[in-house]
Formats: structure tokens, C-alpha cells, sequence
């Protein structure tokens, strides 16, 4: 999660810098520092995993990582999707920005995991625009209670 969210926080800093036009909010100009924060938790994270091969040289292992990768991706999109509008304000389509950081950090924590998610699989896009769907009409759906 510390991986996705430096390409989160760099992919927006670096778009920014493209395109100063973009940007709304003074926050943005200190996202770099921020990022490498993430990424050094990041490093962490994998400091300790290398440590202790057996967490990661299993097949639990590869169940788990897949999990974890999945769980994290599709909330980030779920989430991102719910507030496109704050992503066309600093001129990113939401689905290509979501896309470019899931590919980044599949290939960053591809280094350390033992299983990733192939998201280059088109199946993988087409379920997340699923769940978008799915997840979209409950949001506007009355609560039974």
C-alpha cells in the first residue's frame, strides 16, 4: 500500500509539473517530498520481507501477496472512480491515471512478492469497470434500514 501510494503521489506531482496550469491547490507543490516518504516506507516494508524469506517462499505466500495486491488496486479504483471529478479538475482522466499507478506498482512489488496480478489482462480492466458499475448503484441505492 506504501508503493501504490507513491505512484499515487508522484504521477500526480510529475503531471502537475507538466502542466502547471492544473494546479489548484499549493499542496501539490510539496507531493515530491511526500513521495519519497511513501516510497521509503515502501522499502521498509521490503527490508523486513527479505529478511525473513519464509513470509514470502510459499504458496500461502503467493495467495496472500495476490490478495493483498488485489484488495489494494480495487479499492484505489473504487475509491477514485467515486471522485472523478477531483481528477478531471487537475487534468487527469481518472481511469488512465488509476491504470498507469496499478501497472507501476504491480511491476515495484512484483520485486519482492511472490505473485502479482497479471494487469495487463484485459479481463482485469473489464471487472474493475464491473465493480465501477456495481459499486456506482449501490452508492445511489436507498438503504434497506
Amino acid at each position: 500500500s506504501e508503493k501504490i501510494g507513491y505512484w499515487r503521489y508522484i504521477s500526480i506531482y510529475r503531471h502537475l509539473q507538466a502542466n502547471p496550469d492544473d494546479q489548484l491547490y499549493p499542496i501539490f507543490q510539496y507531493f515530491e517530498n511526500w513521495c519519497q516518504d511513501e516510497n521509503r516506507h515502501g522499502d521498509f516494508f521490503t527490508a523486513c520481507l527479505k529478511a525473513r524469506p519464509e513470509f514470502i517462499n510459499d504458496w500461502e505466500a503467493k495467495l496472500w501477496a495476490r490478495f493483498f495486491c488485489l484488495s489494494v488496486y480495487v479499492t484505489m479504483y473504487l475509491n477514485d472512480h467515486s471522485r472523478t471529478e477531483f481528477y478531471e479538475s487537475i487534468g487527469l482522466d481518472t481511469t488512465k491515471f488509476n491504470m498507469h499507478v496499478i501497472h507501476q506498482t504491480n511491476k515495484t512489488t512484483a520485486q519482492i512478492f511472490p505473485q502479482v496480478i497479471d494487469t495487463y489482462n484485459p479481463k482485469f480492466k473489464e471487472h474493475l469497470d464491473k465493480l465501477v458499475v456495481i459499486n456506482t448503484a449501490l452508492s445511489k441505492a436507498e438503504s434497506p434500514l
